[in-house]
């Protein structure tokens, strides 16, 4: 229906938004003054960035499980970056 392809055009518009989000923050991690090229989480999540997405153009048949991957990964990026524990080493 009409509506439901508003909301796919919404849906893939902030997804596409979010993404590229996710890879200026884990080049930011990296390259930033006060960032950290040892930082292996930023590296991982801006190789997924970028690899995530160039295959979901080539296997749209699994868009859905790439997608999951990637949200896995920035939710670990978004943890080891603003989850503060005592003693805590960097990922």
């Amino acid at each position: 229906t009409l509506s439901n392809m508003g909301e796919d055009w919404y849906h893939s518009m902030f997804s596409n938004i979010v993404g590229v989000a996710f890879a200026f923050a884990c080049s930011g991690k990296l390259f930033m003054p006060s960032g950290s090229l040892k930082s292996h989480i930023a590296w991982v999540g801006l190789a997924v960035s970028i690899l995530i997405a160039l295959s979901m153009g080539a296997f749209p048949e699994i868009r859905g499980v790439l997608q999951r991957l990637m949200f896995g990964v920035s939710f670990l990026f978004v943890w080891s970056v603003f989850v503060r524990t005592p003693n805590k080493e960097k990922l």
